[in-house]
């Protein structure tokens, strides 16, 4: 099933994720389709993350390094931005 239509998500979006369960889930599910479609898109999260679960990301950029961000949204799948915590 793909996600992307049934929240109608238009050219350029912003998508925040609430509630008790799934957020990881559905953000990195999210984010792999909407990449393979050729979107370029950026995974973040206001909350903590474990190092295992946001590397689980094909691309991480630690800290609010924005060189390694925008470099990564040239490549193949979703960036993982991690901000705060340890930087890597």
């Amino acid at each position: 099933m793909s996600l992307a239509p049934l929240l109608r998500l238009g050219e350029r979006e912003l998508i925040a994720l609430v509630g008790g369960g799934g957020k990881s889930t559905m953000l990195f599910g999210l984010g792999h389709e909407l990449t393979a479609s050729g979107k370029r898109v950026i995974l973040t999260t206001t909350t903590k993350m474990g190092r295992a679960q946001a590397e689980a990301a094909p691309i991480v950029c630690w800290s609010a390094d924005t060189e390694c961000a925008v470099a990564a949204l040239d490549q193949a799948g979703p960036v993982m931005l991690v901000t705060g915590g340890d930087d890597h």
